[in-house]
């Protein structure tokens, strides 16, 4: 099963914020001078960057700063990224920077903070190359470990330990032709490792767990939820708090916004405010606020509008607001 293009890219449009904001506020926060003009707001979720440059950005254009793109309208050759799906910062280095690619792999750069950033692609040897949003990670507490979800056949958990020079495939016989909805580790812990698996996947679907750096997994909602997981979230101050958006369920009964408090052992689904089992649609987007490990937004797809509704909680999940956009367009994508 795959999103369609106009269902992926809206995907993608949607969840720039709820997704990609938080990572990328990060990485340039120390690029920042003091008399630098005021951020672009995205929306109103914590004042967080939309994604700029160190240079003087258009506030009305974009800039492309790499690594590859499809250029037209004739198309040039050579190395290729494909469309940039996900981006992960260096914890210390504000220099180091990754990206993940659908069909392009994953691509480091070295010199982020520059006008121009140079690219390198770090995994056109693998099996697989493709990559979705939330499916690549840098450990925290080891920048030198590195995980990407390698989607489709031949894919699995693509782990390099040092910082993307070689890589190993983890997972295969397990998430062969799975399609990833996040990859997460342990800020405290490189070994421990999550798998959220997708619509798409062949394989079981689940939060998959490892706790020893992938060698081996455990399905920790197979007694919860039997659908796919489109995304999954770590609190950074806690480490055995996660959320997972489940949907797809058969019947879609259990579907919704889960949590759980002790690392992937029980989990909880979430409804206070909340819309959740037949109200749902095919997809939920989850973030975690930078300045609040206690502030969570969701983005929920409408099972019977089909457009995405926006919901907020201020108290880790015990209880929604709604945060809804306004106009927002229809969603018409979806599994098939």
């Amino acid at each position: 099963m795959e999103f369609s293009k106009l269902g992926r890219y809206n995907r993608s449009a949607v969840s720039a914020i709820t997704m990609v904001a938080p990572m990328i506020e990060r990485a340039r926060a120390a690029r920042r001078p003091a008399t630098r003009r005021a951020p672009l707001l995205a929306e109103h979720l914590e004042q967080r960057l939309v994604l700029a440059h160190a240079a003087n950005l258009s506030v009305s254009l974009w800039t492309a700063i790499g690594p590859a793109p499809v250029s037209g309208p004739g198309l040039v050759f050579g190395a290729q990224s494909g469309r940039v799906e996900v981006f992960a910062s260096h914890p210390t280095d504000p220099n180091t920077a990754y990206i993940g690619s659908d069909q392009g792999g994953v691509w480091k750069t070295v010199n982020w903070l520059s006008a121009n950033p140079t690219w390198v692609p770090l995994t056109d040897s693998q099996p697989s190359l493709q990559s979705h949003v939330h499916s690549l990670v840098v450990a925290r507490s080891n920048p030198n470990i590195i995980y990407a979800g390698a989607g489709g056949p031949g894919g699995g958990l693509l782990k390099s330990s040092d910082g993307g020079i070689t890589w190993t495939l983890l997972g295969n016989a397990l998430f062969d032709g799975s399609e990833f909805g996040a990859v997460i580790v342990s800020p405290n812990d490189a070994n421990i490792v999550f798998v959220a698996t997708q619509c798409g996947s062949t394989m079981p679907q689940g939060v998959f767990k490892s706790i020893n750096g992938g060698m081996t997994w455990t399905n920790t909602t197979a007694t919860v939820h039997g659908g796919c997981v489109a995304d999954l979230v770590i609190d950074p101050t806690n480490a055995a708090v996660l959320y997972a958006g489940m949907v797809n369920d058969p019947g879609n009964l259990s579907d919704g916004i889960y949590k759980t408090a002790n690392g992937g052992a029980t989990w909880t689904r979430l409804s206070s405010g909340l819309p959740f089992g037949a109200m749902i649609g095919e997809e939920i987007s989850l973030a975690v606020a930078p300045s609040s490990a206690q502030v969570i937004y969701a983005t929920i797809f409408n099972a019977a509008t089909g457009r995405p509704e926006r919901f907020r909680s201020n108290n880790g999940g015990v209880s929604w607001t709604s945060a809804d956009i306004t106009g927002a367009a229809r969603y018409t994508g979806g599994c098939s």
